[in-house]
């Protein structure tokens, strides 16, 4: 069985493509699917292929790299190159794996290659079939009767999912909102979100994912839940509305 991480390689720079393809060459794991030279072949590229991993670069014309996550429902792990260190916080915000500067060297490639690995193998274990409940890596755990175990105090306390108002993302960790409390986890928010019924739940903007059963009103650029004002993100208010006109 053939379980090599099939990688995508996005850059409009040849030269930059090739020397991320040497790379790959080298790691016996990863396997080259294909290149895109600009964002806008990304899409068709994913619905073609079966893409495990995407390096891609931030600047590119047309369409960014970070233009382009912020756009995809559910991308594949990424790991962003660029020439500059600027786009950091935004990067992580949209759940990249890593974040490489240019020129790449072999030792932080490698670094890079066992994040996407270790990411892989946690949400293996997520997968696999479990009992009643079972802890994650992140420190979450699944719970029967629609509900998930989240840290808090130094114990696992039982939040019920209808009771979730709203999630935030606040660099690696995500804040979890219910009515009267707050919890906070080491995870991300494709991890997350992946826990959470993706009926009840929409993403509105990159750092928030909101239980569309506790919004309360819906202005041109924000949802209001409980009082609070949450963002909602350009490239996602047409599948918002979309969603809303299904309700």
């Amino acid at each position: 069985m053939d379980d090599k991480i099939r990688t995508l390689i996005v850059d409009d720079d040849a030269d930059a493509q090739e020397d991320v393809g040497r790379l790959v060459d080298r790691y016996a794991a990863l396997q080259q699917a294909g290149t895109c030279e600009t964002a806008l072949g990304v899409p068709n590229a994913l619905r073609s292929g079966d893409i495990d991993l995407m390096f891609l670069s931030v600047e590119m014309p047309e369409l960014s790299g970070l233009d382009l996550l912020e756009s995809l429902e559910a991308p594949p792990a990424v790991v962003l190159i660029t020439t500059s260190g600027e786009y950091a916080v935004d990067a992580f915000a949209l759940d990249v794996t890593d974040y490489l500067l240019k020129p790449v060297g072999y030792p932080r490639f490698l670094e890079a290659i066992r994040r996407v690995e270790d990411r892989r193998s946690r949400q293996a274990l997520r997968d696999a079939p479990v009992g009643d409940a079972s802890i994650s890596p992140s420190g979450m755990a699944a719970a029967p009767e629609n509900a998930l175990f989240l840290p808090a105090d130094g114990a696992l306390v039982r939040v019920r999912i209808p009771d979730i108002c709203y999630v935030k993302a606040n660099g690696d960790v995500m804040e979890v909102r219910t009515g009267d409390a707050q919890y906070a986890t080491h995870t991300t928010m494709t991890d997350l979100q992946a826990r959470l019924p993706s009926g009840a739940f929409v993403r509105v903007h990159r750092s928030f994912l909101v239980q569309m059963d506790r919004v309360e009103k819906i202005k041109d650029d924000a949802l209001v839940l409980g009082g609070t004002q949450i963002p909602i993100g350009p490239t996602y208010r047409q599948a918002l509305l979309d969603r809303i006109q299904t309700l």
